[in-house]
């Protein structure tokens, strides 16, 4: 099957894989606050959430037992902070036991003996830290703990070659328009580190948020943007980067809204919150649309509850590119 994209002057057309995924933002607390985090979306914090959800929950193990009997095939844990989490690695183990690949996205700031043992078991086939600059200026502005994480990083990509652990190590980089020229920096170093896979991803504003002229980018920047994909190209030889037709995405949706003609969210991709709601798409936009939140994990008849794939969906936003991403990347 095909996921087809519609702009006023092309067609971009992408394999869909044939299996299905979960993405499960476990968690709805972060020990960080990021300036263009999701949860600033729409006035409120994550880190003001995390007194509130850090225990344990006894039901996400039948949550992810759920899934488990739903055949789903790739589980990706998100957050807020899913390393949080106290159950956090018994979950990723139950998965991992259960044959489905794992993965989760991590600020980086978390890494302790907890932490390594649960990398060095296996129990996570891919670890994603999001890091945006080698520039700790930048990274401290609209990020956190910008050394913390670099140094953390340094260490997990160490260990990983030194005792041959199966997790990959992997570089999730938010470009934005006042860290465009720095990406590749930061891309080279992971390079020379070892890291297994390196991903940009555009950064994703709503029209109301108050860094999105500073930040969001243009038409303008697509000199810059040409530039960094040229540059990334050359390590493709050391580490895994992003699909060529993924970045060819970045153009047409500064310059033009564009349409889905058939999506992936809804079969393929599973979105689930903290609270074991189950919807389509993790756009902002799209899961306040009637219809698209569809089911919940403790549901009678959960497995009826999924709808067709999303079709002629005009919503596509820098969002959507993400997705796009974790889907054929993993």
């Amino acid at each position: 099957m095909e996921a087809r994209i519609v702009f006023p002057d092309r067609e971009i057309i992408f394999p869909i894989p044939d299996e299905p995924i979960a993405l499960w933002h476990l968690i709805d607390s972060c020990n960080l606050e990021c300036a263009y985090c999701y949860g600033s979306f729409s006035g409120g914090s994550y880190k003001q959430n995390i007194r509130k959800s850090l225990r344990e929950n006894s039901a996400d193990l039948d949550h992810a037992r759920r899934l488990t009997d739903l055949g789903i095939r790739r589980v990706h844990f998100a957050g807020g902070e899913p390393l949080l989490r106290q159950d956090f690695w018994q979950l990723a183990e139950h998965f991992t036991m259960s044959g489905i690949r794992t993965a989760a996205t991590t600020n980086g700031t978390i890494y302790s003996s907890r932490e390594e043992e649960g990398l060095r078991s296996g129990a996570l086939h891919r670890l994603m830290v999001s890091i945006d600059t080698m520039d700790p200026s930048y990274g401290n502005l609209y990020r956190e703990k910008h050394s913390l994480v670099l140094r953390n990083l340094e260490r997990i990509v160490e260990q990983r070659h030194k005792d041959n652990w199966s997790t990959e190590i992997g570089i999730y980089c938010v470009v934005s328009r006042k860290n465009l020229q720095d990406s590749i920096e930061l891309a080279r170093w992971a390079s020379d580190q070892g890291v297994d896979y390196f991903s940009v991803q555009p950064v994703h504003l709503p029209k109301d948020h108050r860094l999105k002229k500073e930040l969001s980018l243009r038409a303008d920047d697509l000199p810059d943007i040409k530039a960094l994909f040229e540059e990334l190209e050359p390590l493709r030889a050391s580490m895994r980067l992003s699909h060529p037709s993924y970045l060819s995405l970045w153009e047409p949706l500064i310059l033009n809204p564009g349409r889905i003609d058939r999506c992936f969210a809804g079969s393929e991709l599973l979105m689930i919150n903290s609270r074991g709601e189950i919807t389509s798409c993790p756009a902002v936009e799209l899961i306040r649309v009637e219809g698209r939140r569809f089911g919940h994990l403790e549901g009678d008849q959960i497995r009826d509850q999924f709808p067709s794939p999303v079709q002629d969906c005009g919503l596509i936003s820098f969002d959507c590119i993400c997705m796009f991403e974790f889907v054929h990347g993993g």
